[in-house]
């Protein structure tokens, strides 16, 4: 009953999913498989089409929708890694800055029978030519930004490019405990590090130039064996991207909840903030030193600024030449 009630597959005509340039990868011409009502999406608790593909053939693995379009299109994020399709960041770092979708604000039910009668009213509301006044609502509300927020959130944006490496394939969780048996006996694992890709995009840069130095000096399967303090640590920091269960991860990342890289965008920004706003009254004081007048004052707002705009670059020291 609920597949076939399923009105956003039905009247959306689901042909192409809501994916980022980044999950797509560099290929143009990939190619989906489709499987309509497939599975339930862990948001919206209603069965949808998904898309299952590899965007960058033998080099990457395969991915899939996790979530449903219905429930991607109200905060626009994309429906395999759950980033923001425009700035490609969380949802929560970009409703936090003010610049999400006033259908993010939305406070979903929880419940089963109020979840289906909610996404089934926004379907009637949002689909087709005649769109109703849940799809006026949306499009008429945004939420408001201050140009102080504006510019940290496009500087973000700016620095977060398509990055293909987080395409590549999974960890070899049986390299991880130490027992992959293929890695020994020199069979072919297509997991790294087996498969000869060293590059750890789940470490930091220090950490992963350490790990591929051992990599180099000991191979991968003398490197998995052994068991001094540094490859323990290394391999704790590996363990990280394995915690948690999958569904809490989906709905924390959607919700904003408990997201630990959200937290953390949003700590430097706010680093970022006091910094600038400390160079700024360093340099408004400094000004108001000269005199009384009304020009001696002019020129003190001025240094400040021009202090504020230093203490920014600073923050931003990749963007110097954008701010220019």
């Amino acid at each position: 009953r609920m597949a076939a009630s399923s009105s956003i597959d039905n009247k959306d005509s689901v042909d192409f999913p809501l994916v980022c340039e980044t999950c797509l990868g560099p290929n143009p011409y990939v190619r989906m498989l489709k499987y309509p009502n497939h599975k339930e999406c862990p948001i919206t608790s209603r069965p949808f089409t998904v898309f299952r593909f590899r965007p960058g053939g033998s080099e990457s693995r395969y991915k899939s929708t996790v979530i449903s379009k219905e429930a991607a299109k109200i905060k626009n994020v994309c429906q395999v890694c759950l980033f923001d399709l425009e700035y490609g960041l969380p949802s929560s770092v970009v409703s936090t800055l003010g610049a999400g979708p006033a259908s993010a604000a939305i406070d979903a039910p929880r419940s089963a029978v109020n979840k289906e009668y909610f996404y089934e009213g926004l379907a009637t509301n949002t689909i087709g030519a005649g769109a109703g006044a849940g799809t006026r609502a949306i499009a008429a509300a945004e939420a408001a930004t201050t140009p102080e927020n504006d510019e940290h959130l496009r500087r973000l944006a700016r620095n977060r490019a398509p990055d293909y490496r987080r395409n590549k394939h999974k960890l070899c969780s049986f390299w991880l405990a130490k027992s992959c048996t293929r890695c020994q006996d020199g069979h072919s694992c297509t997991y790294r590090p087996c498969n000869g890709d060293w590059d750890f995009v789940e470490l930091s840069e220090e950490e992963n130039a350490e790990l591929q130095k051992i990599l180099q000096e000991d191979g991968v399967s003398g490197a998995m064996r052994r068991d001094d303090e540094v490859m323990t640590r290394l391999r704790k920091a590996l363990h990280r991207s394995f915690n948690g269960n999958v569904k809490s991860k989906i709905s924390s990342r959607y919700h904003g909840k408990n997201d630990a890289m959200a937290s953390a965008m949003l700590a430097k920004v706010e680093e970022r903030k006091a910094a600038a706003a400390e160079a700024g009254g360093g340099g408004g004081s400094g000004g108001g030193g000269v005199g009384g007048q009304h020009d001696a004052s002019a020129a003190a707002h001025s240094e400040g600024a021009a202090a504020a705009a230093a203490g920014a670059a600073a923050a931003y020291p990749s963007m110097r030449a954008d701010a220019a």
